[in-house]
C-alpha cells in the first residue's frame, strides 16, 4: 500500500511538470549524430515515404533462448520484412529486478523492428528468488544465443545493440561495459560467442548502486546493504567498468525522476566522455514512469542514435556540446 501511495504521488508530481519545455544535452568525443531534423541522414523513418503505411513486421512469441535451473528463458522476436541480415537489438525490461516481463518493452521492440532492426525482448530470472549476477548472466545468454543463431534470425552478428529502461538499462549497461575479464561471465553454451554490444541505449539506468539509500529493492537484488557488501555493490555498478573500448551509448532520463536520480545518468555520461567513448545525453522534464510510458521522443532519438552506429554507410556528424551542470547525487529507490 505504501508503495502504491508513493507511485501515485510521483505521478501527480510528474504531471505538474509535463508541460515544461524539454531540454536536450549532447555530450561526447568522437563521431556523433545530428538528430535534429535528421540532418545527417543517419535516421530512417518508420512509415513508407510514399504510402504513409507502417513498415510491416512479424513477431515470434515465447522463443526459448536459454535453459537455466530447470526452466526455459523466453524471448519475443520482432523482425522487419525481408531476409536481412539486419542489425539487432537486445531489449531488456525494468521492474526493480524483481518484477516485469518482456512484454513491458513491446512498444519499443515494435518501433525498432519497423525501423529495420530485429528486436529480441527477453524475460530473465527475477529477484529475490535469483540474485545478482543471475540477471546479467541471462542477458549474456541472450546475446550469445542471438549471435549463435544469427542466420536463423536474419541478423548481422557484428551489429548488436542493447536497449533497456530502469533495471533493464542497468543490465544493458553492464553488458556493454563488461566481458569475461571483468569477472562477470558464466558461459552456459558450448559456443564462444561474444556478449559485448556495438551500441547501447540506457533509459533511467542505475549506474552507481553505492549512491542509493539502503532499501529493500537492493537487499533483494544483492543480498544485503552497501555497508555490508561494498565490493559486491561496486562490482554490480556499471560505472566501475567504463573503459575506452566501450560501445557508443545513448543515455536518457527524466529530470523529475526521483526513483533513479538524474545524477546517475550524468555520472555515466561524464565517465564515458572522460574515457573517450561516444555518448549522447537527452534529458526530458518527465519522471520515471511518465518518461517510460509516454515519452515517444526519447525513444525516437535513441533509435536515431542506433542508426548511426549500427547501420553501415550512414553518415554521422561530430558534435561537441556542453552538458548541463550535474545535480548532486541524491538517495533514491528504484
Amino acid at each position: 500500500m505504501r508503495e502504491r501511495r508513493d507511485m501515485t504521488g510521483e505521478r501527480r508530481r510528474e504531471r505538474s511538470t509535463e508541460r515544461s519545455r524539454r531540454r536536450l544535452a549532447v555530450l561526447g568525443t568522437g563521431v556523433m549524430c545530428v538528430i535534429a531534423g535528421c540532418a545527417t541522414g543517419c535516421a530512417t523513418v518508420e512509415r513508407n515515404s510514399v504510402t504513409g503505411s507502417m513498415a510491416p513486421i512479424s513477431v515470434q512469441s515465447d522463443v526459448v533462448y536459454a535453459h537455466r535451473d530447470a526452466q526455459d528463458l523466453r524471448a519475443d522476436i520482432y523482425s522487419p520484412a525481408g531476409q536481412g541480415p539486419f542489425p539487432a537489438v537486445l531489449v531488456v525490461h525494468g521492474g526493480s529486478w524483481r518484477r516485469g516481463n518482456k512484454r513491458l518493452m513491446a512498444s519499443v521492440a515494435e518501433r525498432l523492428a519497423r525501423r529495420g532492426y530485429v528486436a529480441v525482448s527477453i524475460d530473465y530470472r527475477l529477484a529475490p528468488a535469483y540474485r545478482f549476477p543471475t540477471q546479467l548472466y541471462d542477458c549474456q545468454d541472450a546475446a550469445r544465443w542471438m549471435r549463435a543463431n544469427a542466420s536463423t534470425l536474419h541478423i548481422d552478428p557484428h551489429r548488436l545493440g542493447g536497449f533497456g529502461y530502469s533495471a533493464g538499462a542497468h543490465l544493458v549497461a553492464l553488458l556493454a561495459t563488461t566481458d569475461a575479464a571483468s569477472g562477470w561471465d558464466d558461459t552456459n553454451y558450448t559456443t564462444a560467442e561474444d556478449t559485448r554490444l556495438q551500441a547501447a541505449v540506457l533509459g533511467a539506468a542505475p549506474i552507481d548502486l553505492r549512491r542509493f539509500k539502503a532499501n529493500r529493492i537492493f537487499r533483494n537484488f544483492l543480498g544485503g546493504n552497501a555497508s555490508e557488501l561494498p565490493e559486491l555493490y561496486a562490482a554490480a555498478s556499471p560505472i566501475t567498468f567504463v573503459t575506452p573500448d566501450d560501445p557508443p551509448m545513448f543515455v536518457y532520463q527524466g529530470a523529475s525522476d526521483w526513483l533513479v536520480d538524474p545524477s546517475q545518468s550524468r555520472l555515466m555520461v561524464d565517465a564515458l566522455d572522460r574515457a573517450g567513448v561516444p555518448v549522447q545525453y537527452y534529458e526530458t522534464t518527465g519522471g520515471h514512469f511518465t518518461t517510460f510510458l509516454f515519452d515517444s521522443e526519447s525513444v525516437r532519438r535513441a533509435i536515431d542514435f542506433l542508426d548511426c552506429w549500427l547501420r553501415p554507410g550512414e553518415a554521422a556528424a561530430s558534435i561537441t556540446a556542453a552538458m548541463p551542470q550535474a545535480m548532486p547525487a541524491l538517495p533514491g529507490a528504484l
